[in-house]
């Protein structure tokens, strides 16, 4: 039984008694519930397998280290040093691009970097995704907590999709990634709807940048050059500020063969990500670096998906927690916006659009959003 990510509606408002009672299914508690009854039914209906380690693998299985909550994985010495100077000497001689900034449904998604997007056909990337697959494919089968995965031998790399990027340190714009995730429920793409794992390799010595921990959740990865780790696209991470020094990293992204926004392997996804978000908003342990944005861009991927799968009104509520933690965060409040603008709330959604434009001026999206929102207010 094939469940699209639009069905998160119907299995939301499950939680409630009654449809009176589904309708103002707003609320924590009831969030709560709905996410249980969303575990339940992926539970009954899911044919996706178990990861386990077969005997084969078993035989040279890395030292992959699990972060405690089970959102990411590290592997020591992936890369070798032959391999780490082929990707850094492409840098030297391609030319780079900024990185994204600005708000979209990944996040505020500020960034202060320089970019790199490398073509399959470059000789160092048909190594590199051979020496990668493998890796990955046995990382995946020793986490038998990632239920949203089903075989691990269709699992492809995004093609053309291959970044560099470096973060420097520097008093007026340290290099950074703010929080943000990799995948896009919204889409309908090959590439941001159905992207299942990222796969960042750390390309620079621990000591030769201050700061630019790559934080996944609350755990801050391994920072060791050439170490690989592997998370879900749809986990939270970021790139904490770099005060000195340079960083150099890879990312790939990696879906299933055939996966796509209306494939199950979509809604299983949607599952999981639902409880990695509600997970984190209510842990009250402490980061292992500041968290200070985690939990309101936490409440903004859960808004988005929410608002993605059809459930303006719950999407409303997770907006409304984020904001307030964070009452300036612009892609909270576009966010919100959207949510009253699918419930037919024109005039309201229109008040926060403008809200989201004059928080982020810049930012076309918002600006967009306010003409679009204007011109049915003006009808209705």
């Amino acid at each position: 039984m094939a469940i699209g990510v639009a069905s998160l509606v119907v299995l939301c408002v499950a939680g409630a008694t009654d449809t009176r009672a589904a309708k103002s299914c707003v609320n924590s508690e009831c969030r709560s519930a709905a996410a249980n009854v969303i575990q339940q039914e992926y539970n009954s209906v899911s044919s996706v397998s178990q990861p386990r380690l077969s005997k084969a693998d078993g035989k040279k299985t890395p030292a992959w280290q699990i972060a405690p909550d089970n959102n990411s994985m590290s592997l020591a010495s992936a890369l070798s040093e032959e391999q780490i100077r082929d990707v850094i000497a492409y840098t030297k001689e391609a030319r780079s691009q900024a990185g994204m900034s600005g708000g979209s449904f990944y996040g505020e998604k500020e960034r202060e970097a320089s970019i790199w997007w490398v073509k399959d056909s470059e000789a160092f990337v048909r190594r590199l995704k051979k020496r990668l697959m493998p890796l990955v494919r046995t990382g995946v089968r020793l986490m038998p907590a990632w239920t949203f995965m089903a075989d691990v031998k269709e699992l492809e790399f995004e093609s053309g999709n291959i970044q560099i990027a470096l973060y420097r340190g520097d008093a007026h714009k340290p290099g950074k990634f703010t929080w943000h995730v990799d995948i896009d429920f919204a889409s309908r793409s090959a590439e941001a709807g159905a992207r299942l794992l990222t796969a960042i390799v750390q390309l620079s010595n621990p000591d030769a940048y201050e700061g630019g921990s790559l934080q996944v959740g609350k755990h801050v990865s391994s920072r060791e050059r050439g170490s690989l780790t592997i998370l879900p696209s749809y986990a939270a991470h970021q790139v904490s500020e770099i005060t000195s020094g340079s960083r150099y990293s890879l990312v790939c992204w990696f879906h299933q063969r055939g996966g796509g926004a209306n494939n199950p392997v979509s809604a299983n996804v949607a599952f999981a990500a639902l409880q990695h978000y509600q997970a984190l908003r209510s842990d009250p342990s402490p980061a292992v670096v500041d968290d200070i944005d985690l939990r309101p861009n936490v409440s903004l991927f859960e808004g988005n998906l929410l608002n993605a799968g059809g459930m303006a009104k719950n999407a409303e509520s997770a907006f409304k927690a984020g904001l307030s933690l964070k009452p300036s965060n612009a892609a909270l409040v576009n966010g919100l916006g959207a949510a009253l603008g699918q419930q037919g709330h024109h005039t309201r959604a229109l008040k926060y659009f403008k809200r989201a434009s004059r928080l982020a001026p810049t930012n076309s999206a918002y600006q967009t959003n306010v003409k679009t929102s204007q011109s049915i207010s003006s009808v209705h």
